[in-house]
């Protein structure tokens, strides 16, 4: 009986590792693509704002 308590513990001290690994990796990678998200969205404001500073007003 006491092996299969081990066992038990053992699982479920390594699913919450995992767990938290999945969790800390996520967490570690979403700045990563909300700086990507930003980067385009400042790129994508500054190609208008210099398309529409060469083309001159219409009249």
């Amino acid at each position: 009986m006491e092996s299969r308590l081990i066992i038990a513990y053992t699982l479920m001290l390594l699913i919450t590792l995992v767990f938290a690994g999945l969790v800390g990796y996520l967490v570690y990678h979403s700045r990563d693509r909300s700086d990507a998200r930003r980067r385009i969205r400042e790129n994508r404001d500054h190609a208008q704002a210099m398309l529409s500073k060469a083309t001159p007003p219409r009249e």
